[in-house]
């Protein structure tokens, strides 16, 4: 009786994600070209991966499998606080009132998450991972039994936080801790690409060094003997025909697999009898008007309305501390290229410092337009009785710009000042980089306001998320407006130059010289 319910609840798994993909077309369009070109990396990073792991024998091998399973577990556990909705379209609310007994509901939540389109976006990688990792027919069933005991762990770990962060996940609060995650996640992996590195690579300080010790000390075990770790040393004892090493290993996997699993069944009880609810958006907290203060009339109210905007709304959140990420991670890749052991011809800062500064006061302006082009977008119908009111059109930019203004010039100034402090760069470069950004923020904000006017396009919601998508102009209009884009991102190199040139022709007076004109 068990199995034919589980039958037709996974038949009805399976029409319930195909009617998802043919409800929006263009959705379906975009995740099938996002899974063709996942294709394309899986079968190139399966080759290299398959050539390294042949041309460094099993010691190779071990190293990548290892790391091919923590990726594979942290990608499929973290879906959910990264809001990808359409990983589960199985209604569990609905599903809870149907006559099931509780070990079928916990069986329909692990098909829930087991045959999601994420497993359908990590198959390629899977069916690489298992090519590349065997190094011999007699490798290849130990291999599958690992990514088997790994996928039936992080399906019942990835529920079983799906389940009870449900009520979380489903607040406005988290849209902005999401956020927060995601440059973590992005920052750990960074901070990897530091941690393989070697200290002749890296002429990184004392404090750092030690800090990185201190960090493999800690974290090595863990990483060993938890599930993605134990899965792959079990494969590579069996491949190396050490059977009571791998049996071991594949108990303590088998162990772990069962008690992420049962966590799941923890889980979709406690959901199955009510005690974990959806939750419902959050409340924003209070705020101040203090914006206003500094702008008087309706331009300070306007003001005050973006900032509760930004407050309140995660899309402009989310976009705005995204632009201002993106910047300090380029300026941290920058500064880290400056630690790296000195060439013969001279240090970086020496030699490529003033073109490094100088070329992310340009780059600065360029992330930033992709938000000041588009001040309308996430607001969409919203924005209309702003506009049928009585304040003057030219308020109402006047009060955006002020709004993007106070957030942007202090990171811009600051970002370029710090860069420069780092790279060691003459106070004449370092003045003017700052002077670019200062004038170039400004530039961008003036085309702004023409672009936002003339080329509008709005913001497409989906869940908390939101995809910068035209669905209502079409292809010619996003090339017209890509080109006009590009276009008036240029608009910012005639002052720029004057400015740079000015500085590196004529010194100080050149810079004043450049700058006013």
């Amino acid at each position: 009786m068990q199995i034919a319910v589980l039958r037709a609840i996974t038949r009805l798994k399976v029409l319930l994600t195909v009617r998802h993909f043919r409800r929006n077309l263009g959705n379906t369009a975009a995740y099938a070209i996002s899974w063709l070109v996942l294709l394309l990396f899986a079968v190139g990073g399966g080759m290299f991966l398959y050539a390294w792991c042949r041309e460094g024998g099993p010691g190779a091998r071990d190293t990548a499998f290892a790391w091919a399973a923590w990726i594979i577990a942290v990608v499929w556990i973290s879906a959910p606080l990264m809001q990808f909705d359409a990983q589960r379209n199985l209604d569990l609310s609905g599903l809870r009132l149907a006559p099931l007994s509780p070990r079928t509901f916990t069986a329909a939540v692990l098909v829930d998450g087991a045959a999601s389109p994420m497993g359908l976006f990590l198959l390629p990688v899977l069916i690489a991972c298992i090519a590349a990792f065997s190094l011999g027919p007699g490798d290849l069933p130990w291999v599958i039994l690992s990514f088997a005991l790994l996928l039936a762990g992080i399906v019942g770990a990835g529920q079983a936080l799906y389940l009870f962060a449900n009520r979380l996940i489903a607040s406005r609060r988290f849209a902005d801790l999401s956020m927060v995650l995601g440059i973590l996640i992005f920052a750990l992996i960074q901070g990897f690409n530091i941690y393989v590195q070697s200290s002749e690579d890296m002429a990184l300080p004392g404090w750092l060094t030690g800090a990185l010790g201190v960090a493999r000390t800690v974290f090595s075990p863990l990483l060993d003997w938890l599930l993605p770790g134990l899965a792959a040393r079990a494969a590579a004892a069996a491949s190396a025909n050490d059977f009571v090493t791998g049996g071991t290993l594949y108990l303590l996997a088998v162990l772990q697999a069962w008690a992420l699993t049962w966590l799941a069944g923890i889980a979709a009880k406690k959901f199955y009898e009510g005690e974990i609810e959806t939750g419902q958006p959050g409340r924003s907290a209070a705020l101040d008007g203090g914006g206003a203060r500094f702008i008087g009339g309706a331009a300070g109210v306007l003001a005050l309305r973006e900032r509760l905007y930004l407050w309140r709304d995660p899309v402009l959140k989310m976009i705005l501390v995204q632009t201002l990420i993106t910047m300090l991670y380029i300026s941290v890749m920058i500064v880290i290229m400056g630690l790296r052991s000195s060439s013969a011809s001279g240090s970086f800062g020496a030699v490529f410092g003033p073109f490094a500064l100088f070329g992310m006061a340009l780059l600065i302006c360029s992330l930033e337009s992709g938000l000041l082009f588009n001040r309308f977008g996430y607001e969409g119908g919203n924005f209309a009785a702003t506009l049928a009111s009585p304040v003057p059109r030219l308020t109402i930019l006047r009060a955006k710009s002020a709004f993007y203004l106070r957030y942007l010039l202090p990171a811009n100034l600051g970002l370029v000042l710090i860069l420069a402090l780092t790279l060691k760069s003459e106070p004449l470069y370092a003045v003017a980089a700052m002077l670019v950004a200062l004038a170039n923020t400004f530039v961008v904000d003036l085309i702004g306001s023409f672009m936002s006017i003339y080329f509008p396009f709005t913001y497409q919601r989906r869940g908390r998320r939101v995809r910068a998508v035209m669905a209502q102009p079409g292809c010619g209009y996003l090339f017209v407006y890509s080109l006009v884009w590009q276009a008036s991102n240029l608009a910012v190199l005639p002052g720029s130059a004057a400015i740079i040139l000015g500085a590196v022709l004529g010194g100080w007076p050149g810079l004043a010289l450049g700058t006013a004109l």
